[in-house]
């Protein structure tokens, strides 16, 4: 069993970056899964329909897709519309505060496409497929 010294301990009580009311912790306790973060990045282009979202994200199954942006509406980050026609038509869409989330994890994409070497020296993505090789199954080590 692992346990802390005394001075990590120490630190870990002094340093708010352990709180758990920390915002980084906050933030990433609402963004932190495989599909919420591609969700937010998909929607900031506008208004869309779930099939649509679901073609954006072509390796995203629907239980999770319905999943994730329910988790989202839950949570105030996205606005779902029904509109009362035959078939259903429903229109997801950031609200003011998804819209701030989803401009944070941009920053985090475009740090990804510009460091993509950075990330291939990572074990766990380093068997991802490149951007553009059409295969969308992710291959882990």
């Amino acid at each position: 069993m692992v346990t802390m010294s005394k001075r990590s301990k120490s630190e870990a009580q002094s340093d708010p970056v352990y709180d758990e009311k920390y915002p980084a912790r906050r933030i990433l306790r609402v963004i932190a899964d495989k599909w919420t973060p591609i969700v937010l990045y998909c929607l900031r282009r506008g208004t869309r329909r779930f099939n649509e979202l679901q073609r954006s994200i072509p390796d995203v199954s629907k239980k999770m897709l319905t999943q994730t942006l329910r988790k989202l509406e839950a949570d105030g980050l996205v606005s779902r519309v029904v509109h009362p026609v035959v078939p259903p038509h429903v229109d997801y869409d950031l609200t003011s505060t998804g819209k701030k989330i989803a401009e944070a994890v941009a920053l985090l994409c475009d740090w990804a496409v510009q460091n993509e070497t950075v990330l291939r020296s990572i074990p766990s993505v380093r068997n991802w497929p490149k951007p553009g090789s059409g295969s969308s199954s992710k291959k882990r080590p």
